[in-house]
Parts: C-alpha cells; structure tokens; sequence
C-alpha cells in the first residue's frame, strides 16, 4: 500500500519480496561474532512489520509460514556457501478489496445470512474504509544469535528494544539481560 498505487491499494493478493546476498558478506558483518561463538551462532530472519502473513523461502527451500508477531524464524540450515535467494511471499487481508468492492457498488456477498457485519451484527458496507497497510511495512533483518538466546529471540523477542538498539546503532547493549548481536539489513528494491 505504500507504492501509491490504486490497483495494489485495493487487491486482495500474495506478493512476491525477492533478493540475492552472499553468505560471506554476512559472516564478515559478523567476524568477531562467528569468533565467540563459532558454530554456536544461529541467524534469524527477521520481517519486522507483516501485513498479514508470510511464507519464507531460502535457496528454493520452505523455512516457515509466519502469520502472528513476531515475523521471526532461524534461517541457518538454509544458508549456503556463495550467494543465497531469499523470497518472501506475503498475503494481505481482504478488507482493501471489500472496501473497494463496496464502493464500486459490486454484489459481492455470495449468501443469504449475513457474511460480514459490525460490531452490533448488522450488514454494513465498507466503502468509507481507508486502505490498510499491506505487505512488508519495515526492514527485512537477518540478526545473528548464540544458540542459548535462539528461543528467546524466535518467540518472544521485544521488537522495539531492537528497533531502539539499531536506531542508535547499539548492537552489543544487554536489554532486559539479552543481547542484539548483530545484524545485516536486507533490501528488496
């Protein structure tokens, strides 16, 4: 919904995020991490802000379907030696679509009960709803964590100490006792 165009504003689809990075570019990012913890160190893709959920692929390969905060998963038995594919297949949810449906004036309620209704049960139209965000609505990080952090930083990991670590280009700081090890952004344009 941010490319300003009204046919993506108001479709109700999966799209594709594709980009190429070389493993070696990620392991010099974190040389002096891979010399502490050496094989102990897991990489975590990190989608930041999905609307609404997302499949990742790596080098052709299914890694997760994610569709709750946060939009995180280990990646590493996925990465390669040389250059590596990262897709991201993310689908939104219908109501752009609805909205602009109602407002063209289009039947598209396919039964007699009520399909979609407010809060107090009662068949509504939706063609004043603005556009909702849709699609990866942030940086796509890919972070590097010790095994013993792993749980910790795929479950339950607070996001906005991180966003407030890498604003203030901090990676080594000890939030709430855990560390942001380090990172490397992703660019999908």
């Amino acid at each position: 919904t941010s490319l300003n165009n009204e046919t993506l504003n108001n479709t109700m689809a999966t799209g594709r995020y594709a980009t190429t990075f070389k493993l070696k570019d990620i392991t010099k990012a974190n040389k002096q991490l891979l010399k502490e913890y050496g094989k102990d160190l897991h990489y975590i893709l990190d989608l930041g802000d999905v609307r609404e959920s997302a499949r990742v692929v790596l080098n052709g390969q299914e890694v997760a379907t994610l569709f709750a905060v946060p939009f995180r998963c280990d990646v590493t038995k996925y990465l390669k030696k040389g250059t590596n594919t990262l897709e991201v297949f993310v689908t939104n949810l219908p109501a752009n679509r609805i909205a602009k449906l109602d407002r063209d004036g289009v039947v598209w309620r396919k039964f007699k009960e009520i399909n979609v209704v407010d809060l107090n049960y009662k068949k509504n139209l939706y063609d004043t709803w603005t556009p909702m965000p849709s699609g990866l609505n942030s940086e796509v990080k890919l972070i590097a964590v010790p095994t013993k952090e792993l749980l910790y930083h795929t479950s339950s990991f607070n996001s906005t100490n991180l966003v407030e670590a890498i604003g203030r280009n901090v990676t080594n700081q000890s939030f709430s006792k855990r560390k942001v090890l380090g990172f490397v952004t992703f660019s999908f344009f």
